[in-house]
């Protein structure tokens, strides 16, 4: 086989397959252009439902060995959760009268003073080089000055002297 009739048989291979493509792709188009009524289920009216009815008696059937007790206590039907001792009392949890009297545990900060507008701070035996507006270990900088330093922690706001 030549040259020339290797790349006919190509060409002619290569046609069929983009033809039988074009159909496939005809065929989906065709599709779905059905009436999309005729495939849905006939609908159910309402006045051929019938109501149900439910019971209202619940038990639990625990016919299972609880794997915290040694002895085996099962095949036993509970209605009603058994009555709590009398040792158990119940106490609802206190309110907060007011929220802020809660006292916030500041971490140890020692300012020690202001280096072209960055100041120097050690926060619990760490040196931090902060500026104003930053944000270290939850510690917000308000304002940095010579003689003091501001911060805000935990919405509670703090001046620290040099």
């Amino acid at each position: 086989m030549n040259k020339k009739t290797k790349t006919i048989l190509l060409l002619i291979i290569a046609i069929l397959i983009w033809g039988y493509s074009a159909l496939e792709w005809i065929r989906y188009y065709k599709t779905e252009n059905y009436n999309k009524n005729e495939l849905l289920p006939p609908v159910i009216q309402p006045n051929n439902l019938t109501p149900i009815k439910r019971k209202n008696n619940l038990t639990l059937s625990l016919n299972y060995n609880d794997p915290f007790l040694k002895t085996n206590k099962h095949n036993k039907a509970i209605s009603n959760p058994p009555p709590l001792p009398a040792s158990i009392k119940i106490v609802p949890p206190q309110k907060v009268s007011n929220p802020t009297s809660l006292i916030i545990k500041w971490p140890k900060i020692k300012y020690s003073g202001i280096i072209n507008n960055f100041g120097l701070l050690n926060i619990d035996g760490q040196n931090v080089i902060v500026k104003n507006k930053d944000v270290i270990k939850d510690i917000t900088i308000k304002d940095i000055t010579n003689q003091y330093i501001v911060l805000i922690y935990n919405n509670e706001e703090k001046t620290f002297n040099k």
